[in-house]
C-alpha cells in the first residue's frame, strides 16, 4: 500500500475512533433532541446543515436513524423533502465507503491475509449480493455502512449495490421520517 494511502487510512481510522470515543463519552450529543437543537442553531442554513450531516455521518459509521428522525421533527411540514435528503445522505455515505475501500486497497490487504475466506465471501456476494444488501439495509439493527465495506472489498457491481441499498433503506427511512413528523407535530 502506498504511503499516502496508509496515511489516509490511519487518519480515517483515527477519525472513526474519535467519533466512537465521543459517542461513548457524550452519548447525549447523538440523541434526536440534541441533533435537532444543533441544527436549529443554524436555522437559516438548516437544510444545508441537515444535508451535510446526513452525508457526512456515513464516513464515521454513525447510524442514520437519529438524523432521519431529527429531520422529521425539524421539518414536519415537508416529510418528502426529508426523505429525499435522508436517502441522498444514506446513498452518499454508502458510496463514500464503497469507493473508499477500493481506493485504499483494503481488498488486497484482506486477500493476502484471508485468501480463502475472501474468495468465499466474493462468491457469495456475486451470487446473492443484491438480496443480501437489500435485506441488510432494511434491517434496522445492523449498520448499512458495514455492508458497504463488504460490497466495496468484494467489488460487487456498483449498480447492484446502490439499488440494493436504495430498496432496502427506502421503507425504513420512510417509517423514521413519518415517525419523526408525528413526534414533531406533538412537540411543536
Amino acid at each position: 500500500m502506498e504511503k499516502s494511502k496508509k496515511v489516509m487510512l490511519f487518519v480515517w481510522i483515527g477519525l472513526i475512533a474519535a467519533a466512537l470515543l465521543l459517542l461513548v463519552i457524550h452519548p447525549e450529543w447523538f440523541t434526536t433532541d440534541s441533533i435537532s437543537a444543533f441544527v436549529k442553531q443554524y436555522e437559516e442554513w438548516m437544510l444545508v446543515v441537515y444535508f451535510l450531516i446526513c452525508v457526512g455521518r456515513g464516513m464515521f459509521l454513525i447510524p442514520s436513524t437519529p438524523f432521519v428522525l431529527a429531520g422529521g421533527i425539524l421539518f414536519p411540514e415537508n416529510p418528502w423533502m426529508v426523505m429525499a435528503i435522508s436517502m441522498l445522505g444514506v446513498l452518499a455515505g454508502s458510496a463514500s465507503i464503497y469507493y473508499f475501500t477500493e481506493f485504499l486497497g483494503l481488498d488486497k490487504v484482506l486477500e493476502k491475509k484471508f485468501a480463502h475466506k475472501m474468495e468465499k465471501t466474493r462468491a457469495g456476494m456475486d451470487k446473492y449480493g443484491f438480496w443480501i444488501v437489500v435485506l441488510w439495509s432494511f434491517f434496522p439493527l445492523v449498520p448499512t455502512d458495514l455492508i458497504a465495506y463488504v460490497a466495496g472489498i468484494t467489488r460487487m457491481k456498483a449498480w447492484k449495490f446502490f439499488l440494493g441499498v436504495f430498496l432496502g433503506e427506502l421503507p425504513i427511512v420512510a417509517v423514521y421520517v413519518f415517525t419523526g413528523q408525528a413526534l414533531g407535530d406533538k412537540i411543536f
